[in-house]
C-alpha cells in the first residue's frame, strides 16, 4: 500500500480530469444515472463536496461546523446517505460548464494538500463520517480517489459513452481503502455468528488479511497463519464490486475473480458481508 502523497495527488488529478472533460462536452446534466437515485449533476454535486470538504480537512481546516445539521446515525451507510443528501441539495447545477470549472478547481485543491503534507499518516478529523471519526490522511486522499474513479463511470453511463476504469489508479487507491475502510463498512446482521479469514489479493497492488468474527471486521497486511478462503481479485473488479455497481458473477466470468483454499465457496460471499458505500 503506497503512502506517496504524489502518487495519490497523480490519481486525483488524472481521474478528476477525465470526469471534467465528460462535463465540459456538453452533457445533459438532468439524466439519470443508471442504478443510483441520482441525476448526472447530483454525482457532479456529491463529487463536489467530497473534493472541498476532504480539501479544507487535510489542509488542516476545522470542517465540524458544516455538519452539525447531520446527526449521527447508527451505521456508516446511514451517515453517509443523510452527509450526501444534505450536500447535494446544496451543490447541484445544471451547467455543465460550471460544473466541470469547479470539479476542475476543487480536485487541484485537493491533489495539491494530499501532495504537500508532511506525513500522509497523520490522523485527521472526518466529522462526515461520524462527529468522532478520524482517519489517516493517506486513506482520505485514496477514499476520494475511489470515489471519481467510481462516480465517473456512473457519469459515463448516465451519458450512455463508454469508460472503463484506470487499472493503474485502482492499484493505487484500492489497497488503501479495502484496509482502512472495510472494518468501518461491515454488515453487522449479515456476519453475526460468521467467522471466517480471508487473504484478499488484489492482483499488481497488495495482499490483504481481512478477518470477520461475529459482527466485527479486521483488516491488515497478509500475514503468516491459516485462511479460509483466498480470494484473487483486480483492484478495479474490487472497486466495481464494493461499490456495488458489478455483481460478483460478472467478475468471476471475466477472470477479474476467482477463489480457492479450504473453503473456495465463501468467495462470491465476501461483498455481501459489507455494505456499499
Amino acid at each position: 500500500m503506497t503512502t506517496d502523497g504524489a502518487a495519490l495527488a497523480a490519481v486525483l488529478r488524472t481521474e478528476s480530469g477525465r470526469l471534467c472533460r465528460l462535463l465540459a462536452a456538453g452533457a445533459d446534466m438532468r439524466r439519470p444515472v443508471p442504478g443510483l437515485d441520482w441525476t448526472v449533476a447530483q454525482v457532479a454535486a456529491h463529487l463536489l463536496s467530497v473534493y472541498g470538504v476532504f480539501g479544507a480537512a487535510v489542509a488542516g481546516e476545522d470542517v465540524t461546523s458544516l455538519f452539525a445539521a447531520t446527526p449521527d446515525t447508527p451505521t456508516l451507510a446511514e451517515r453517509i446517505t443523510a452527509v450526501n443528501d444534505f450536500a447535494v441539495a446544496q451543490l447541484t447545477t445544471d451547467d455543465p460548464a460550471e460544473a466541470s470549472a469547479a470539479l476542475g478547481a476543487a480536485a487541484a485543491r485537493l491533489a495539491t494538500a494530499v501532495e504537500a503534507h508532511p506525513d500522509l499518516g497523520q490522523t485527521i478529523a472526518t466529522p462526515w463520517y461520524g462527529a468522532t471519526a478520524a482517519h489517516e490522511v493517506a486513506t482520505v486522499a485514496a477514499l476520494a480517489g475511489s470515489e471519481t474513479l467510481v462516480h465517473t463511470l456512473d457519469v459515463a453511463r448516465g451519458l450512455g459513452v463508454g469508460h472503463r476504469l484506470s487499472a493503474a489508479a485502482a492499484a493505487v487507491v484500492t489497497p488503501i481503502v479495502f484496509a482502512k475502510m472495510l472494518p468501518y463498512t461491515v454488515d453487522a446482521q449479515a456476519t453475526r455468528g460468521v467467522t471466517v479469514r480471508y487473504e484478499v489479493r488484489l492482483r499488481g497492488a497488495a495482499r490483504l488479511r481481512v478477518a470477520i468474527e461475529d459482527g466485527v471486521a479486521t483488516a491488515g497486511p497478509a500475514g503468516i497463519g491459516p485462511v479460509d478462503c483466498v480470494l484473487s481479485i483486480t483492484p478495479v473488479a474490487a472497486l466495481l464490486t464494493g461499490f456495488g455497481r458489478q455483481p460478483v458473477w460478472r467478475a468471476v466470468l471475466a477472470g477479474d475473480s476467482f477463489a480457492y483454499g479450504r473453503k473456495p465457496w465463501l468467495g462470491p460471499r465476501f461483498p455481501h458481508f459489507f455494505r456499499h458505500p
